[in-house]
């Protein structure tokens, strides 16, 4: 049977979250299936997972109010005038010009 591997227990909780994280990019750049890279690095594929989803949800919680405003200024967009602007907490703004870029990049974000 072999070793699974895990973080040593005398780490601190930001070496831990550090060591899953290295993993979890890891793998993202693997192109491995979760068990497949599991496996080659002697990790739980369950603990990887619970790791992963755990990351991926304070990573989602953490963008998701990125978006001040979503404003539309013209249902009848022009070349000259945006659509809408979207401004982001740091006071960046994109300006949308047309429906169909706002269309797409509100599929994206989806």
């Amino acid at each position: 049977m072999a070793q699974i591997n895990q973080p040593p227990l005398n780490l601190k909780v930001s070496e831990k979250t550090q060591f899953w994280h290295n993993h979890i990019h890891a793998h993202e750049k693997s192109g491995l299936a979760v068990e497949e890279y599991c496996e080659k690095k002697s990790l739980s594929s369950a603990k990887f997972r619970y790791q992963r989803n755990k990351y991926i949800g304070a990573k989602n919680k953490k963008n998701a109010n990125q978006f001040v405003a979503l404003k539309i200024t013209d249902p009848q967009p022009s070349k000259n005038k945006p659509l809408c602007t979207l401004k982001f907490v740091k006071g960046h703004e994109l300006q949308i010009y047309d429906y169909n870029t706002l269309a797409l990049l509100l599929e994206r974000l989806n």
